[in-house]
């Protein structure tokens, strides 16, 4: 017992150093150096290491994190009148979109749609499509789960933590759990706090929103999140990675409902005019809004030969202009119900077929006669516009037959 007491009155004087510091580059990666030594000789020995790592990052154009902080542009413009709400989650439906604009360590854009809800972990999961991959988010918005082709690549055990609702300025939270991949299990653990409220620009526009920076235990950054509750979800986010910052900017987004219309099945297009609803004011669905000012489209053409699965009329003059296509060009894909029992289209109402294998299109008619040398189950290459991303996309598709 004695012994034990004198090595406790002696610590002091034999010395024990713990050294931690958090260095950032231009590009946003981040170092640690970090070092830890025990009595006189492990202390000196510590207090030098650390030094020498230190000296050797701030070589490479590494600069202390806390000095970069402080000459940081605002995150967010405040003005009078202004005022945080105390925001509770949001609810998702199915079919809301959001488009990203990426830059820094990936460049592009990445859409992301809630295709829906599945069981995922016993959780009530919504499920959000991002191109090849899905992502697996709980009730809370908390990340469950990232899929892959088909593969599951990542399980955060419990889900992680992104939100505490209600957010509030000057909240702080701790999302500790497991990491589960191909590689192994990793023990997680981020601190988030919620910095303050006020305006954020981004290409979609100009939004109020919260600003929520997450560090690791070591004081590393993690990710720096823009919610807004008008979006329902973040405007901006910056996720710093090894390569460095990945940011994602809000191009576009549609929270409108889906497009209200009857049971459609093949052998009734030619004989249904279409249904075109027009949207409540509120309705921020770029679709429904194109749609609703075309009332001059005229009724599905189809033929009892091959087709694209979708009911097509001519774009009205107005639309043309909006899409920047020559008059007499084009075929509007018509409000329709999808049919469960017919294969899968990947068009959408308020699209605009302008091409087929190269070939201009000039109508719904001409749709019918472009397809009507080809065989059901050939693959075709068609160009859209496609209204969501106000631009044109190339995609393969596959020829139909009507059922009897």
């Amino acid at each position: 017992m004695k012994s034990i007491l004198s090595l406790i009155m002696l610590l002091p004087l034999i010395g024990c150093a713990v050294t931690s510091k958090v260095l950032i580059n231009e590009e946003g990666k981040q170092v640690h150096c970090g070092t830890w030594g025990f009595g006189i000789i492990g202390t000196a020995v510590a207090v030098s290491n650390y030094q020498e790592c230190v000296n050797q990052q701030k070589a490479f154009g590494f600069v202390d994190l806390k000095d970069f902080e402080k000459t940081e542009q605002l995150k967010i413009e405040t003005s009078l009148g202004i005022k945080p709400p105390k925001e509770g989650r949001p609810h998702w439906e199915t079919g809301y979109v959001w488009t990203y604009h990426l830059s820094g360590t990936k460049s592009g854009s990445s859409r992301q749609e809630v295709i829906g809800k599945d069981l995922v972990k016993g959780l009530t999961a919504y499920v959000i499509r991002a191109g090849e991959s899905k992502v697996y988010f709980s009730e809370e918005l908390h990340t469950i789960q990232v899929q892959e082709n088909g593969r599951i690549t990542a399980t955060h055990i419990p889900p992680l933590s992104n939100y505490d609702w209600p957010l509030t300025v000057g909240k702080t939270w701790d999302a500790k759990g497991e990491l589960e991949t191909a590689m192994g299990k990793l023990n997680t653990s981020t601190n988030f706090e919620v910095k303050g409220y006020g305006i954020v620009r981004v290409p979609a526009g100009e939004f109020e929103a919260f600003y929520l920076l997450s560090k690791s235990d070591q004081g590393s950054r993690v990710s720096e999140v823009w919610y807004s509750p008008k979006v329902r979800r973040h405007v901006k986010i910056v996720n710093y990675t090894k390569e460095g910052r990945l940011t994602a900017e809000l191009s576009s987004y549609s929270l409108g409902p889906a497009l209200a219309s009857p049971q459609v099945i093949p052998s009734q297009q030619r004989d249904i005019p279409p249904q075109i609803s027009t949207p409540p004011p509120s309705s921020l669905s770029v679709r429904q809004e194109i749609l609703a000012e075309s009332p001059s489209v005229t009724r599905p053409a189809t033929s009892g030969g091959p087709w694209l699965g979708v009911p097509l009329g001519s774009p009205d003059q107005q639309t043309l202009e909006r899409f920047r296509v020559p008059s007499g060009r084009g075929a509007m894909v018509l409000p329709f119900t999808r049919n469960p029992k017919m294969p899968p289209v990947d068009l959408e109402p308020g699209d605009m077929i302008l091409a087929i294998d190269g070939i201009e299109v000039e109508g719904p008619g001409h749709v019918s006669a472009l397809l009507a040398g080809k065989s059901p189950g050939t693959t075709i290459q068609v160009r859209t516009f496609r209204s969501k991303y106000q631009g044109p996309i190339e995609q393969p598709m596959v020829i139909l037959q009507p059922r009897p």
